[in-house]
């Protein structure tokens, strides 16, 4: 289907569709008979759209629109349903270790953890235990919350990139539908 616009006839002012491919053609009126010179291409995309190319551009329209609509709806929700628990399930990851004073836990964070081995991390908790006067019963279950706390760390960040992905999404729907907005 060709898209065509609306031209007036020069002479007798009745509305015409023009298609594309006859841009700066020699055209006859169907209703006077009289020949004009169709406008350039440029003039001729700044007409308003005829019959069935308004219908096709109409429907267009509304198929991004309601896909703006959804990726909105999507981005959202995604934001709630994997932000939330993620930021819940970091928040009690990180306070898991129970017993430490703010100060120790600074000491760990800023000692080097790169370059250190899983055992040498085990030893510095088992140090802030030991001057704590932790019974020996309770060091493995340091171990493993430590480790547990690693692990949900992991799981909160991956939830929360998810929650990060539906806050893009929502972003790009509404520039989308901004720019939708300004085509009108």
């Amino acid at each position: 289907m060709n898209i065509s616009h609306l031209c007036k006839c020069p002479h007798c002012s009745k509305e015409i569709a023009v298609e594309l491919r006859q841009a700066g053609q020699s055209l006859v009126c169907k209703g006077c008979q009289e020949s004009f010179e169709a406008p350039k291409l440029r003039e001729l995309k700044a007409l308003p759209l005829s019959g069935p190319s308004m219908e096709m551009e109409t429907k267009a329209g509304s198929r991004e629109r309601a896909g703006t609509s959804r990726m909105f709806a999507i981005g959202l929700a995604l934001a709630i349903l994997f932000g939330v628990p993620g930021g819940a399930l970091f928040r009690y990851a990180v306070n898991m270790a129970p017993g430490l004073s703010p100060a120790q836990i600074i000491e760990l964070q800023n000692k080097d953890h790169d370059n250190s081995s899983v055992n040498q991390l085990f030893d510095n908790w088992e140090h802030l235990y030991a001057e704590r006067n932790t019974p020996e019963w309770q060091e493995s279950n340091v171990k493993s919350l430590f480790v547990q706390s690693g692990y949900l760390k992991k799981i909160a960040w991956g939830l929360i990139s998810v929650a990060g992905l539906g806050l893009l999404m929502t972003a790009i729907s509404i520039f989308s539908a901004i720019s939708l907005g300004r085509r009108k």
